[in-house]
Order: C-alpha cells, then structure tokens, then sequence
C-alpha cells in the first residue's frame, strides 16, 4: 500500500457529515489533504506553480521560500467538536489560536463586526504524513447564525482558500523583491497583510496576494497565495499598496469561475 493509499484508508466513509461538519466542508477538507498530497508536495512541489510563471522566478521562489500547507475556511457546530471530529480523523492538530486577517476580511467582505467573526485557526497533519499539512479557519456556525449566506458563499466560491509560503530570513528587501515578482510575471495582486502575534514564538505576519483577473479565470483549486514571515513585519506591508479596483475585478472573476 502506497502512502497516499495509507491516508485514504484511513479516512472511512466521513462523507455523509458528522455532529462537528456538514458533509460539504468534509469534502473540503479531504480535498485540501489529497491538494496537498497530490500536488502540492511531488516534484517539488512543481504542480504548485501555475503555467505562465517563468522558470526564473520558480526558482527564485523555491530558493527563498518553503511550501508550508494549504488552507480552508469551514464551518463547524463548534470548535469543540471539531477538535473532537480531527481526533478521530487521526489528525494531528495544532492548538487553535485567534485568527487575525481572515477574520477581517470576512468582516470586511460581509459588512459585519469583526466580533461578530470568532474565527479561530489550526493546523492538521495525517499521522502517515506529516508534511501533508493542512491550516483550517473555524467559524462556528453558531456564531454565523441567520447569515447563512455567508456560508453558501464561501463554500461555493473558497475565496479563502491559499497556499502558504514560509519566506526564509525575511527582509524588507527580500519581501518587497518577492512581492514584485508575484504581482508583476506572477498575475496576482497584493491584498494586504496582518500580524498574528499568537502565531509562533514571535508572532508571524502574513501577506495575502490573489490572482489577478486574467490569472482569476484559470480553474486552480487554490489560486491564492500567502508569504508567511517570523517576526512583526507590518512596517514593511504597510507601506505597499493595496490596488482595489483590480482586486474587485479579480473577485469577480473568482466568483464566476
């Protein structure tokens, strides 16, 4: 049996849902797993990269940058149960911590109060590979309540769905150089950054870049992409500006695609 053969069979039959998930988002998950597992970690990680990206800035990328995981936004009856329901996945899980920029955009997108977004974040691993990693944002449905659209929406259009990047030795320098390359051959627009001091021992900051709307209208399950450095760096992502009539026009093409 194949390692990838080892993970599904210890899946079971989780399709049907469970107390912690609708089976939609247990479909999401084990689609964010077998993303990882599929693409995201042969060769290289190579499948990662989308087609039009010269093989300079690939190799830029990789030389200072490691994939870290990939990411969904799903929707338990609580965190409890979810914890629970990861457990007997044999997942292993991170401790939740607060989410700070998904968080925000929900609130944001929505046009709701941030405390009306309790969104925490772990991260998840099957036992037969731990490198297959997965980071999972939890909002309560609870906490969603009548504002079940917001559900509808996410599930269908996985506007918060990326990929994540861990930059090596972050630098000003260094981060603006990547950041020029994403948005220039790379089709994406910045969207902004956040700091998360819960996050690692000094706190990560997090860049958010989205494809373009060219880019937006190729059919990639995780077209989104986030640059994760140690370290309080908000003095550098604030500086950089956020296009926000492009971006417009590249949610738009998301959600139609």
């Amino acid at each position: 049996m194949g390692e990838h053969d080892e993970i599904q069979s210890q899946r079971g039959d989780w399709s049907n849902g469970n107390p912690a998930f609708a089976a939609v988002d247990v479909l999401r998950l084990d689609h964010a797993f077998d993303y990882v597992q599929d693409v995201a970690l042969p060769r290289g990680g190579q499948g990662i990269f989308p087609s039009w990206l010269p093989a300079a800035e690939r190799r830029a990328l990789r030389a200072h940058c490691a994939f870290s995981h990939c990411a969904t936004l799903v929707f338990p009856t609580g965190e409890a149960a979810a914890m629970d329901y990861f457990a007997e996945r044999g997942w292993s899980t991170q401790a939740l911590i607060p989410s700070v920029l998904v968080k925000r955009r929900l609130a944001d997108r929505y046009g709701i109060s941030e405390s009306d977004c309790p969104v925490s974040v772990t991260r998840l691993s099957p036992a037969a590979n731990p490198q297959c990693i997965v980071e999972v944002f939890l909002f309560p449905r609870a906490a969603v309540g009548p504002r079940e659209y917001i559900c509808r929406n996410e599930r269908t259009h996985n506007f918060e769905n990326h990929i994540g990047f861990q930059v090596k030795d972050p630098t000003s320098f260094r981060l603006n150089r990547l950041a020029d390359m994403l948005e220039g051959d790379g089709r994406m627009l910045f969207e902004g950054a956040a700091y998360n001091p819960h996050e690692g021992q000094h706190g990560t900051t997090m860049l958010y870049f989205a494809p373009d709307a060219r880019a937006a209208h190729e059919r990639r399950r995780f077209s989104r992409w986030e640059l994760q450095c140690e370290g309080d760096l908000t003095g550098f992502t604030h500086t950089r500006p956020v296009r926000e009539a492009e971006l417009h026009r590249a949610y738009t093409a998301l959600a139609g695609n």
